[in-house]
């Protein structure tokens, strides 16, 4: 092949790749349209993260969970305040206003992604070219299946992974700005106070850092840890210690060793995108070997751009490393939402051969097929990947059949004299009802001994509640609890994929 030729090809495949992740991009857009509309569940997480934003800045944030209403408070307060706050000063529907926040955020992760693989770009890559990288980078993460499911829903993900992201950006520029060091620490501790769990891209700066700046790497991790424990001993303080408890205490589920399996079911789904990310690491490495031949590690440090490349393949490291975490009971594809984003921001770093076979202008040798690859098929494969993504089924949920009917379940409940228990938890707050009682998390604490579910059981066999609505399988329900519900509420009315169950000889 010609560098001629090569330059048409490469050309060809990147029109093709971005018109493509377009086509994505546009989907997201509407899918989003769409879910600021629709009145109930899109995920399961929605409802109780919808209760817990209505209780933050109450005396019943992070409470005692030994009475009833009881509720337990899953993450850190910094997503539940912003939209609560959003949502009385507008007078936005608090629903709707977490979707915007969850929306706006993953746009925002995109941008983030885009300008970090803009940094890691080759240096001989132009000013234009690396726009061309930052815009693919980007818009693969449309094609990403926990971005789409997640990034459409009231739920705290992307938030955090915006405050991550923009530590790990500005965390890179205090290589050369040191003062930075200090934005990029407390951006980390908003993360960490967003989503608790999200340490992979603080690992991972701080874990290069150690080793070329480690002044610098120890003044932000003093940073953090003096802002992250100010923040800690006031929330606690505030909550009479049920911060900690609910933080710390509360979320330590079971594990189910078989849930990992979601990890390579995810893997299956991206597998063209993966390919494009091992193409890239292998020709950036083989690169940088030749062009750094002979010389110590450190002098990464003096190429900007080899340093961020550097730290991006750490980060895919540590968040590979958290990915142990699925095997929690109750995890679900959020879970792999880094894992997959940092996938398609290597991914985005590959096509520095396409868009330099682009911008050469004068003539050649031939390339050889390493140069082949890199400008052809990287473009290709990603561009394989948008075309024959199937993203989750989520318009599904929102036809005129299944509005009707929930409209029609949410008269009921609205018009009931006692709370409601119920797996649709949106649907009781849409209704003006309190959710009393998250049936999932429940289960966990009673099977740990955490929590005494002899009391609830008890009231359920008394009939306090006007109804239990529950997915068709019934899983999130301890034994004793469905004992007792089948029991006292054996009636039973079907919605959509739901179970309703009533009290005797009451339809």
């Amino acid at each position: 092949m010609t560098a001629a030729r090569l330059r048409a090809s490469a050309s060809g495949a990147l029109v093709l790749m971005f018109a493509l992740l377009a086509w994505r991009f546009a989907s997201f857009l509407n899918l989003g349209w769409n879910a600021v509309r629709w009145p109930f569940e899109i995920d399961y997480a929605e409802g109780i993260v919808w209760q817990q934003a209505e209780m933050i800045f109450s005396r019943g944030a992070y409470g005692a969970i030994d009475g009833f209403p009881t509720i337990v408070f899953h993450y850190t307060p910094l997503y539940h305040g912003l939209v609560s706050a959003l949502s009385a000063m507008t007078g936005w529907d608090m629903l709707y206003t977490g979707r915007g926040v969850s929306i706006a955020a993953t746009l925002a992760v995109a941008a983030l992604a885009g300008t970090i693989t803009a940094r890691a770009a080759p240096a001989q890559v132009t000013g234009r070219g690396r726009l061309m990288m930052a815009a693919g980078s980007g818009l693969a993460l449309f094609a990403l299946y926990p971005v789409v499911l997640s990034g459409l829903v009231m739920r705290v993900d992307f938030l955090a992974v915006v405050f991550s992201l923009s530590g790990l950006w500005l965390g890179l520029k205090a290589y050369q700005r040191p003062g930075l060091i200090h934005g990029a620490a407390l951006c980390f501790v908003a993360a960490v106070f967003t989503k608790q769990s999200v340490i992979a891209a603080p690992a991972a700066l701080f874990g290069v850092m150690l080793l070329l700046r480690p002044r610098l790497a120890l003044t932000g991790i003093a940073t953090c840890i003096v802002t992250g424990l100010a923040a800690l001993l006031s929330f606690n303080m505030l909550t009479d210690g049920g911060f900690v408890r609910h933080i710390f205490l509360y979320n330590i589920n079971r594990i189910d060793w078989g849930r990992l399996l979601l990890v390579p079911r995810i893997a299956a789904m991206h597998t063209p995108l993966i390919v494009a990310a091992l193409l890239a690491v292998s020709f950036r490495l083989a690169e940088m070997r030749t062009r750094r031949y002979g010389q110590p590690w450190r002098s990464i440090a003096d190429d900007g751009n080899d340093l961020a490349w550097v730290t991006i393949r750490v980060y895919l490291l540590t968040t590979s490393l958290t990915l142990i975490t699925v095997a929690k009971v109750g995890s679900f594809v959020n879970y792999l939402i880094e894992w997959t984003i940092v996938i398609a921001l290597i991914a985005g770093c590959g096509l520095a051969s396409a868009v330099r076979a682009v911008q050469q202008k004068t003539e050649s040798d031939a390339p050889d097929m390493r140069a082949v690859l890199g400008a052809v098929v990287i473009p290709v494969m990603i561009g394989v990947h948008a075309l024959t993504f199937q993203g989750p089924d989520i318009a599904s949920k929102w036809t005129a059949d299944k509005f009707a009917a929930m409209q029609a379940l949410s008269a009921r409940v609205r018009a009931a004299d006692k709370p409601i228990i119920s797996d649709e938890m949106v649907l009781v707050r849409r209704s003006g009802k309190q959710v009393v009682w998250e049936p999932m998390i429940f289960v966990e604490l009673a099977s740990t001994g955490i929590w005494d579910e002899r009391s609830f059981v008890q009231r359920i066999r008394n009939q306090e509640f006007a109804m239990f609505i529950t997915t068709t399988s019934e899983h999130d329900w301890s034994p004793a609890v469905r004992s007792a519900m089948e029991a006292a509420y054996p009636m039973q009315d079907s919605v959509n994929h739901y179970t309703v169950r009533l009290p005797k000889d009451e339809k």
